[in-house]
């Protein structure tokens, strides 16, 4: 009796146990905000530094604020969004940026800028990971950074799929 007790006991530790290991692996949550224009580019603008093919993240580090600014340019989402926002989070040295919308009020979708700055960052070695709502089956944007060595940098990833690349297939 006594050692079914404690066999039954050891069992309910051990799914406590892997429970928590689970939610470390989603990391920590950081201090973020995101900046905005909610109306769809004009991707036919020659105007337009980087081209409706590409998905770019630009970034920039602050040592004495401690503060990480992205720049996302041409990330895919609805053409009424209500609201866009992030989800950021550490787990050890990977950085993961989730966007995502409110609601997708329209049947169609569009490019936008997103403005990301994250508060309280170290300057190390990061692993970079963008999670976007419409490129679940395209090239990731994952990259590494190193703040040690560059305070700014970018990646880009070529889209040519709907939303992107409108600007090639009305030419």
């Amino acid at each position: 009796m006594k050692t079914s007790l404690f066999i039954s006991l050891l069992w309910i530790m051990i799914g406590i146990g892997a429970a928590s290991c689970d939610k470390d692996k989603e990391g920590k949550l950081l201090d973020a905000s995101l900046m905005c224009n909610l109306t769809c580019k004009n991707t036919s603008l020659s105007g337009n530094l980087v081209p409706d093919t590409i998905s770019r993240v630009d970034y920039q580090y602050n040592e004495t604020t401690k503060t990480l600014k992205f720049t996302h340019a041409n990330s895919g989402f609805n053409c009424c969004p209500e609201e866009i926002d992030c989800k950021v989070s550490l787990y050890k040295d990977t950085l993961k940026i989730e966007e995502f919308e409110k609601e997708a009020s329209c049947d169609c979708n569009c490019l936008y800028d997103l403005n990301i700055d994250i508060q309280k960052i170290e300057k190390k070695i990061y692993y970079v990971q963008f999670i976007e709502p419409y490129a679940k089956k395209l090239d990731p944007i994952r990259f590494q950074m190193n703040l040690n060595e560059v305070s700014s940098g970018f990646y880009e990833a070529v889209r040519k799929q709907y939303p992107w690349g409108a600007s090639v297939i009305y030419e």
